[in-house]
C-alpha cells in the first residue's frame, strides 16, 4: 500500500497569513514590513529552541518571546516582550480561522479515492496541532491512528526516530511512504534519512540550503535531493496523480 503523509503548518495551509493578520491587529495598520522574511525568521527562532520547549525546559511562554523578539530584531525592528506575546495571542486566535490551501481538499480526496493510506506527521505541541487538524477539518480524510504529533510521540522532525516510529505504527516498508512538506531541513532531508520518498512543497520558493547556509543550523543537508518538488497545488496534484498510478 502506498501512504501519502503531510506536514500540517505552511503545507496544508497557509500560516503566513494568520501571522500577518496578527501583525497588523497588535502593531498597527500603519506597520509594514516584510512579512514572510518576518515569518521565516520566527520559524528559524524556533527551531533553535525547539527542542528545549519540546522537553519543558524553556516555557512556551519564553519561546514564544525568543522566537519574536529576535525575528524583529533582525529586520532592525525592536519588539517589547510584552508585545510579542500579544502577537503570538492574537496569531493564535486568527489561527483559529485557517482553511485548507486551495486544491488541498481535492488533493486528499482523489488520494483517499484511489486507496492510499493518508497520515499527518507534524511537530508542535499536542493540543496547538490538533487544534489546527480540528479546524482544517483534516478528520474527513485522516484517520486518528494515522497522527502523529512530536510531542506526542516523544521525537521530532528532523530526528530520523520520529519517521521510524511513524513507519513503525504504520507496519510499512519506508519504499512506500511518500512525506509531503514544505520544510528542506526537516521534512525532505529527514524524511530522505529515513529511507522515505520526499515531496518538497516548495511554495515560497525556498532555495536549497547548503553547507554553508548560516540558517542551516539542523546540519548540512549537501547531496539530499527531494523525489519531487511541487511549487503549487497544482502541481503537487499532479504528482500525486502519478506517484499513485505506480
Amino acid at each position: 500500500m502506498t501512504a501519502l503523509l503531510f506536514d500540517v503548518d505552511d503545507t496544508l495551509y497557509d500560516q503566513l497569513e494568520p501571522f500577518r493578520l496578527a501583525c497588523g491587529q497588535v502593531l498597527g495598520t500603519d506597520f509594514r514590513a516584510d512579512y514572510e522574511r518576518l515569518f521565516v525568521r520566527s520559524r528559524y527562532y524556533s527551531e533553535l529552541v525547539f527542542n528545549q520547549s519540546e522537553s519543558g525546559r524553556m516555557t512556551m511562554e519564553d519561546m514564544y518571546v525568543y522566537r519574536l523578539v529576535h525575528a524583529f530584531a533582525d529586520l532592525g525592528i525592536r519588539l517589547a516582550s510584552r508585545d510579542a506575546l500579544r502577537l503570538q495571542h492574537a496569531y493564535g486566535t486568527y489561527q483559529e480561522k485557517i482553511k485548507l490551501l486551495p486544491g488541498m481538499a481535492g488533493i486528499l480526496s482523489a488520494a483517499q479515492a484511489k486507496g492510499a493510506l493518508l497520515g499527518l506527521l507534524t511537530n508542535g505541541p499536542s493540543v496547538h496541532q490538533r487544534d489546527k487538524i480540528r479546524v482544517l477539518g483534516l478528520g474527513q480524510w485522516i484517520e486518528e491512528s494515522h497522527v502523529f504529533i512530536s510531542a506526542e510521540i516523544g521525537a521530532a522532525k528532523p530526528d530520523i526516530r520520529a519517521f521510524r516510529k511513524v513507519q513503525e505504527a504504520l507496519g510499512l516498508d519506508a519504499g512506500h511512504i511518500y512525506y509531503i512538506g514544505d520544510s528542506f531541513a526537516n521534512d525532505v532531508a529527514g524524511a530522505r534519512k529515513a529511507g522515505w520518498k520526499a515531496v518538497w512543497f516548495n511554495r515560497r520558493h525556498h532555495a536549497v540550503p547548503g553547507r554553508d547556509d548560516p540558517d542551516s543550523h539542523l546540519g548540512a543537508n549537501s547531496g539530499i535531493t527531494p523525489d519531487f518538488t511541487a511549487a503549487g497545488a497544482e502541481e503537487l496534484a499532479g504528482i500525486v496523480r502519478g506517484i499513485l498510478k505506480d
